[in-house]
């Protein structure tokens, strides 16, 4: 019956012929600015106008484009690094940071089952290399063990190479990523141009504080080891124009510029999400 509506004649006439209502919906909405840039998203965009009916209807249309925490918990099992993860490293997000990862992720379920087994999926808030090298540190202080498995950060004698370079402090936008757990396929011995030509359509080079994060958060959670005697390219750029090189004991002073490819370094991906944040 929901297709089916009586004009004011008393003729039934099949839902989306009734001019009388959709001209009575275009004056309403033009009342309250909705023009033809608003009607014409809507028409063009199924996602926009799923949220809209849900609204307008109290019902809950889930979208093919994201999925509930729990479901992805389900699907990505220890590759899953959620908000939860953070207190491991003392991490601590802002109130609209919290709210918003407590909605929906936004990938969709089919592309979760795709990515399972090697991708990550990481929620990470506004953070930069210098917040996580300092957490690390604090965590040699109570285990010892720490110490050996992250001995890139605990120079000896010198300060960090990074100390003062911007890269170090830039800030990661906080949102739902999957991180490849690999170097991409075939990007060992290539320049970074080279490399940067063989991520796919909707992947592209993450900073260097989002790698760092996901490599610390995961092997804490798990003992596993990303990027085991390899090192990734990122899409941060210290301040002799080359792009920063990460691995497992932090950024790596490469000395070599883009233009150079060598058989342990790779280039680092993560996939787009739906997010429209």
């Amino acid at each position: 019956m929901g297709n089916i509506v009586r004009t004011n004649s008393g003729k039934v006439e099949e839902f989306g012929k009734d001019n009388g209502l959709i001209h009575e919906a275009v004056i309403t909405g033009r009342k309250v600015g909705a023009g033809r840039e608003f009607w014409s998203k809507l028409a063009h965009n199924e996602e926009l106008f799923k949220k809209v009916v849900s609204f307008t209807m109290g019902i809950d249309i889930n979208s093919d484009l994201e999925i509930s925490p729990l479901e992805a918990i389900r699907i990505m099992g220890k590759n899953y690094l959620g908000p939860e993860c953070w207190s491991s490293l003392g991490i601590f997000a802002t109130d609209k940071e919290r709210d918003y990862f407590h909605s929906a992720v936004p990938f969709s379920r089919e592309e979760l089952e795709t990515c399972k087994d090697t991708h990550i999926l990481v929620a990470i808030c506004s953070v930069s290399i210098l917040d996580i090298r300092e957490k690390v540190l604090e965590l040699g202080e109570r285990n010892y063990k720490m110490i050996g498995v992250f001995k890139g950060f605990y120079p000896s004698c010198q300060p960090a190479w990074y100390n003062e370079e911007l890269f170090a402090k830039e800030k990661c936008k906080y949102g739902w990523y999957l991180v490849r757990k690999y170097p991409v396929s075939g990007s060992f011995k290539k320049t970074y141009e080279e490399q940067l030509s063989l991520l796919e359509g909707n992947e592209k080079n993450p900073n260097a504080a989002l790698v760092l994060y996901t490599i610390i958060a995961h092997y804490l959670l798990t003992h596993e080891k990303l990027f085991k005697n390899r090192y990734i390219r990122t899409s941060s750029v210290a301040s002799d124009g080359n792009h920063v090189w990460i691995g497992i004991d932090g950024p790596f002073p490469a000395g070599w510029g883009d233009s150079f490819g060598f058989r342990k370094l790779g280039i680092a991906a993560i996939r787009k999400s739906n997010s429209n944040r």
